[in-house]
């Protein structure tokens, strides 16, 4: 079981608008801007649960989706979206939004959207190719060039925000070019992956007279597996400390301090993209991380210093903004200080205590699995063992004690006769094979049954063998 977080907002529009001008052409309107919402937590424990709340959602324009779980200080009832109000916890679900993906000439996305969604499907790792999932057109579908979609699924593990966006989002390097023009490994807007990011899942609000250029807006897209098989734990296709090339340096790189990670932020510094604010005060706490709260920054800030100048552009406004951020160095390394004397005195403090960053489970896979196995046959048994004693047991008014479903037959029909049980193992139940395959095995078992299939809406399954409805 897992759960999606709606968050509603208090009267204010959480879908694209589309109004047309004086001249016939549709023009959009954002978002509004809300700051308080009532909080609905959904119960999700397959695919087709998640289509069915993302459905719901989707018709609400108030509404909008995100990964965080609702905290001991979220008042439900009218929230601020803050995160320290919602939990940052792994998801079973993940959704993916794909904005501006160009659409092959092959592709006709009004009359096949499925094929759309397939297509997009496609652009993620081979883990989602067969997978399940749900497809939404975006508000600006058809409006807008490109293929706007958003893809859910659900996964056969929890995974996080942070996993997503090391798996997806990461960006392959290419020598010579800056940062933000390496291309990502997926074409997906990593923003959504954050537990607070709103999701707007809700159709587009249309004024009168605007046609909806999408003739159907979600829907779901088979596949032969029901959950994506997540390659648990995620790692990083290119190492993190690979040279960046945003800028030539014109003096070789000090190499002095190698651990923490200080030589790579130190070689950010003035990137195009990092610019030099964030380079320079992560290489400050990488290194009075490695060093202790009580070392002397000076010679390290007279470093980070230089190496700012060497690489400051020319720009006068620039170079400004640079001294400034020089010039705050001090006082951002006794900020960092201050918070690294407080963790070695937690570290440090005697009976701290100690909490595994990742948890082994306490049961083995196989373990699982034979316990469910016994826990399912014992459940059988003792059903059968309860039918066979109360068979032919009636009330005093001579009526059926027990009667099965809407036949009104005695539960004796059960074990006389043909056999009369059936098992549908339909998508996204939440039975394990393990646990049907253990139950057809004990039907199977039952004495006065020949061969054959037991009939039920499988389509017919032999004593021993099983297979999921159609």
């Amino acid at each position: 079981m897992d759960s999606i977080t709606q968050l509603r907002s208090l009267g204010l529009v959480l879908a694209k608008r589309w109004s047309l001008d004086p001249n016939g052409v549709p023009i959009g309107a954002g978002y509004d801007k809300a700051k308080h919402f009532a909080v609905v937590e959904h119960s999700v424990s397959c695919v087709a649960d998640l289509a069915l709340v993302l459905d719901g959602t989707s018709s609400d324009p108030f509404s909008c989706v995100i990964r965080g779980r609702p905290g001991p200080g979220c008042d439900i009832r009218r929230t601020a979206r803050l995160g320290v109000l919602f939990e940052n916890v792994p998801r079973r679900w993940s959704m993916h939004d794909f904005d501006a993906v160009a659409c092959p000439d092959w592709l006709n996305w009004r009359a096949e959207p499925a094929a759309a969604a397939d297509f997009l499907r496609l652009l993620l790792p081979p883990q989602f190719h067969e997978a399940t999932c749900w497809w939404s057109f975006t508000g600006s579908q058809g409006f807008k060039p490109g293929l706007r979609m958003r893809l859910a699924f659900w996964h056969d593990v929890a995974i996080s925000g942070a996993d997503l966006k090391l798996w997806l989002c990461e960006r392959e390097p290419i020598p010579g070019k800056p940062r933000k023009s390496w291309p990502q490994i997926c074409p997906v807007d990593g923003s959504i992956y954050s537990h607070v990011q709103p999701i707007y899942v809700a159709k587009p609000v249309l004024a009168a007279g605007v046609v909806d250029p999408v003739p159907q807006r979600t829907g779901i897209l088979r596949g032969p597996l029901d959950a994506v098989q997540t390659p648990v734990p995620i790692t990083a296709r290119f190492t993190a400390s690979i040279e960046r090339t945003g800028h030539a340096r014109t003096t070789p790189t000090d190499r002095t301090y190698e651990g923490s990670g200080y030589a790579y932020h130190r070689s950010r510094i003035g990137d195009d993209a990092d610019g030099f604010h964030l380079p320079l005060r992560a290489a400050l706490a990488a290194w009075i991380a490695m060093h202790g709260a009580e070392t002397d920054p000076t010679p390290v800030i007279d470093d980070l210093s230089s190496v700012a100048w060497v690489v400051c552009p020319a720009d006068p406004v620039r170079r400004a903004e640079v001294e400034e951020r020089i010039a705050a160095l001090p006082r951002v390394a006794e900020w960092i200080r201050d918070r690294q004397r407080e963790t070695e005195r937690r570290l440090g403090s005697v009976g701290a205590a100690c909490h595994a960053s990742h948890p082994l489970p306490t049961r083995t896979l196989a373990e699982a699995q034979h316990e469910l196995g016994a826990a399912a046959r014992t459940a059988f048994l003792r059903t059968r063992s309860f039918f066979a004693v109360h068979r032919d047991t009636e009330s005093a008014d001579g009526s059926d004690r027990h009667k099965v479903g809407a036949c009104g037959r005695g539960a004796a029909a059960l074990f006389d006769g043909p056999a009369r049980v059936a098992i549908c193992a339909g998508v996204g139940i939440g039975k394990t094979e393990a646990v049907i395959r253990e139950i057809v095995s004990l039907i199977g078992d039952r004495p006065n049954v020949k061969g054959g299939p037991i009939p039920g809406r499988c389509g017919g399954v032999k004593p021993g063998q099983w297979r999921p409805a159609a």
